[in-house]
């Protein structure tokens, strides 16, 4: 049976929204912002990406509304006039009416969209204007006295981002967070399960957490306007690496091709110069960050992600060298690098070497560890919820690696701590999404705890964890995610029909399933539309053996009619949360049942008989690589031809023999 599906780990964000059905993408990447600015480092500027002019002044408007900022720190935005006015005059423009008495100000620049409307010298113009923006910056700080610029939000459209990577390059990678909204709704949930062994009827997927792409961390790198610049004596010889760590030299040399416009090479020349000037201050801890930065925001787009996360693994790690030496001057940096650390380290978890996954998990949990630890100097319940959200997604990645009662109880205080942090916050849509995020993960941890200890206990906390996420997630705010959580409430409760009740937690798994399958059609998620028909047909099997002969007839003919339909929608799929070879197994030893069943109609019997050795047999052939379980089907087999002489006679089973292939029937033929 499938497993109960997780939300995955969030990085330094929570789900927050900003319309009443957002996608899940646009909540993760909202949130992402929300934090990066609620942060107030100094001198940021981020790039906000949406294509729907409407849907970017809502996001907009929601941040103006729901940020969570630090009482030195104001919100306010500008509408930038498409015309030959400066850009910086502008802002000097707007400032005053926006300062009330704050040290630092962040803004918003709206109506960049409108300016691909203007002419061919107007939009080179702003291209210009924006090269010029990181020196430039400097000047306006110092022109505003007491009250700094904090950071600059351009919401801006892709096209946009497209012409400032590659006409703005001085501007773009003085940007120090890229945030990409998607304009339509995207699914938010990929199965990745992972199914246990079993040889009869009962043969059931196991539950294992649902995974999303991972999430990526927040941009809260300094300012790149304070980055070096060549030393004026600099030669043309080669770079003699005294201080910047070979290993490093020798990453980013063959990585060189995943940061194109970066030229990663010369910003780690430049990094090797500042070594050589001992500057004063964390200056230098700054510039690895801001360097694994750029490797880190690379993970949002198509790259070498593994190679990529080593070389921002290694950045990060020098950042935090530095820090030792020299502390940084603003508590949030070193906050950001511990959760950026555990998230590099937690992708790596996943998509590096099985061997090494294990050591790349147990890294991300410290990192993330130090970053909770780090908060005594940033005070921030939201951020603390997202860190222990993160810390219990990675301790069930690990559980599920080393398949160790330990891990999932240390997943489950860690989400448990989540919550009591997520009390502490104001209720809002981003945080209601957040919590109900985390009661999934919890019930989800509280089910793989089940298969070690206590059963009946956690499963019950499993199910009230689920039922809690169902009261934020229905199924008119996020149909998909609603199916999934009523898919996990199935598997829970049909798990929990082993620890007594037994049918009345089948019947309660059967109304899930068949809940989540209103949403999980054929047409909209195929593959968890087959998982969730094959846990309902197994479900269907169980609850056939708790009633009366009378009764159990029409049970498992709707079992056979799920297998079926589970079989029908899979055969379009190539990655499955499920062994689809089980699927066909237990629809044989249905089928079987049925026909041997003293209330089946003899003319039918003969026929389901039939059916079950067919069912059997691919089965049979479908496991050729997995000796232990094409055993069981050849017992089955074997079973289901005796069946065919009990009742066809000799005929029957003769016309049986003639599907079997060659090789196997010296064997069978010796068990008859």
């Amino acid at each position: 049976m499938s497993v109960p599906l997780a939300l995955s780990p969030s990085s330094l964000i929570a789900s927050g929204v900003t319309s009443p059905e957002p996608s899940s993408w646009n909540q993760q990447v909202y949130q992402r912002l929300k934090l990066a600015i609620a942060l107030g480092l100094r001198r940021q500027i981020f790039l906000a990406v949406c294509d729907d002019k409407t849907h970017a002044s809502e996001l907009a408007i929601a941040l103006q509304s729901e940020a969570d900022l630090s009482q030195s720190t104001c919100l306010a935005s500008i509408q930038l006039a498409p015309t030959q006015t400066e850009i910086l005059e502008q802002i000097r423009q707007g400032l005053p009416q926006h300062i009330s008495g704050s040290s630092a100000i962040c803004l918003q620049l709206l109506g960049i969209a409108d300016f691909t409307r203007q002419s061919a010298n107007l939009q080179w113009s702003f291209l210009r204007q924006l090269r010029e923006i990181p020196q430039q910056l400097s000047q306006l700080d110092a022109q505003t006295s007491d009250e700094s610029l904090g950071s600059l939000v351009f919401w801006i459209s892709r096209p946009w981002l497209y012409q400032i990577q590659h006409s703005a390059p001085e501007f773009w990678r003085c940007c120090t967070g890229v945030f990409e909204f998607c304009s339509e709704p995207l699914p938010s949930h990929h199965q990745r399960p992972l199914h246990r062994s079993s040889l009869s009827t009962q043969t059931v997927t196991t539950p294992r957490p649902q995974k999303t792409v991972p999430q990526e961390t927040i941009s809260i790198s300094a300012s790149a306007s304070d980055s070096i610049t060549s030393d004026s004596t600099a030669s043309s010889e080669p770079m003699v690496w005294q201080f910047v760590p070979m290993s490093l030299v020798q990453l980013v040399t063959i990585t060189q091709d995943e940061l194109p416009g970066h030229q990663p090479l010369e910003r780690l020349q430049q990094i090797e110069r500042l070594h050589r000037l001992r500057p004063p201050g964390d200056r230098l801890a700054i510039q690895y960050q801001e360097f694994a930065n750029l490797y880190r925001d690379r993970l949002q787009q198509e790259c070498d992600l593994i190679k990529c996360a080593r070389v921002g693994i290694a950045a990060y790690r020098q950042a935090l060298k530095s820090w030792q030496l020299s502390p940084p001057d603003e508590p949030g940096r070193l906050l950001a690098t511990f959760n950026d650390l555990g998230t590099l380290h937690w992708l790596l978890g996943r998509h590096d070497h099985r061997d090494r996954r294990v050591a790349e998990l147990e890294a991300s949990i410290q990192a993330y560890q130090q970053a909770i630890t780090s908060l005594t100097t940033v005070p921030k319940p939201d951020i603390a919820t997202t860190l222990h959200h993160n810390l219990g997604s990675v301790w069930a990645d690990l559980g599920r690696t080393r398949q160790q009662a330990n891990d999932w109880q240390q997943a489950i205080t860690a989400f448990e701590t989540a919550l009591n942090q997520s009390q502490r916050q104001a209720n809002s849509p981003s945080h209601l999404a957040q919590e109900a995020s985390i009661q999934n993960n919890l019930g989800t941890a509280y089910w793989s705890l089940a298969q070690f200890e206590a059963p009946q206990s956690c499963l019950q906390r499993a199910i009230a964890a689920y039922e809690a996420a169902l009261t934020y997630y229905t199924c008119d705010r996020d149909e998909m995610t609603y199916a999934m959580l009523q898919s996990n409430l199935g598997t829970a409760y049909w798990t929990l029909s082993d620890s007594g009740k037994s049918l009345e937690n089948l019947q309660r798994a059967i109304i899930a399933y068949q809940e989540a399958l209103t949403y999980r059609t054929p047409e909209r998620f195929p593959a968890g539309c087959a998982a969730t028909q094959n846990n309902l047909g197994t479900a269907y099997w169980h609850l056939a053996q708790q009633l009366p002969p009378e009764q159990a007839l029409a049970i498992l003919q709707q079992a056979i009619n799920s297998y079926h339909t589970a079989i029908d929608v899979a055969a379009s799929q190539t990655a499955l949360s499920f062994d689809l070879y089980a699927t066909y197994n237990n629809l044989g030893l249905t089928h079987y049942y049925l026909g041997v069943h003293p209330q089946c109609d003899p003319q039918h019997r003969l026929g389901h008989i039939e059916a079950a050795l067919e069912q059997h047999l691919a089965a049979f052939h479908g496991w050729r690589s997995q000796p232990q379980r094409q055993k069981n089907a050849q017992d089955a087999i074997a079973r289901t031809l005796r069946a065919c002489y009990d009742h066809g006679g000799m005929a029957a089973q003769g016309k049986a023999l003639n599907q079997l292939p060659a090789t196997l029937l010296p064997e069978i033929m010796a068990r008859l």
